[in-house]
């Protein structure tokens, strides 16, 4: 490295201890130090792509220490998500010495999916809004003194509504209605939670009641989860 080349580092190093201490935090500070390159000329950034970005970097710290929260779980990230098949299932990094299949995965707002398959070192999550699952979940929509039980049959991805139908009794009184999961039918950990209940209605023949739900999860934006043991 030549003496022109160690100038410069020692300028951009300057820049930016000068930017951490003038600057009451870390966005301030990238930003400082941005604007002072765009006066160059010779990088060229946009304040608010850097202020996105910064902001993505602090809302996953905020979710990473979330899940660190959680008890009794293998902490994971997800490593890989297909557009195509996006609500269905994604890859965690965690394998077979950590978790096992069928293994409940959650984050810290409820109830994402199980663990489909595993690998050396990593695994297949399928999640509860998956289209081409066989395993219908059975949930509980919890009433002033009683449980109604029904199984999730889809997931409606444009009104963000889960579809819980074959419910055991009419609703009544349900808005606001918890729902969690149940060991009634299947293997989930009694009483995580799902979301809660925003409406009913007929099925298309008239016979039975059908609640929509609207799920605590944001199942569209997933980076951090925790595999239940």
């Amino acid at each position: 490295m030549n003496k022109k080349s160690n100038y410069k580092l020692l300028l951009i190093l300057l820049v930016i201890l000068l930017a951490l201490l003038l600057r009451p935090n870390i966005k301030d500070a990238y930003s400082a130090l941005f604007n002072i390159f765009n006066k160059d000329n010779k990088i060229v950034y946009s304040d608010n792509l850097v202020n996105n970005y910064i902001d993505t970097l602090e809302n996953d710290i905020t979710e990473y220490k979330e899940i660190t929260k959680l008890n009794d779980c293998v902490y994971s990230y997800v490593t890989y998500r297909n557009p195509s098949i996006w609500y269905d299932e994604f890859m965690i990094n965690k394998g077979k010495r950590e978790v096992s299949k069928g293994n409940i995965v959650i984050n810290n707002e409820g109830l994402v999916g199980v663990v489909k398959e595993v690998y050396n070192n990593s695994s297949l999550v399928s999640l509860i809004t998956n289209s081409k699952s066989n395993n219908k979940i059975t949930v509980g929509i919890k009433m002033e003194d009683k449980t109604i039980y029904g199984i999730i049959s889809k997931f409606d991805k444009i009104k963000n509504e889960l579809v819980i139908s074959e419910l055991t009794e009419d609703i009544n009184n349900y808005y606001d209605s918890d729902i969690i999961t149940t060991s009634f039918t299947n293997t989930f950990k009694e009483g995580i939670v799902i979301g809660k209940v925003k409406r009913i209605a007929r099925s298309e023949n008239g016979l039975y009641n059908i609640a929509y739900a609207t799920p605590n999860v944001k199942y569209n934006d997933i980076k951090y989860v925790c595999v239940l043991k």
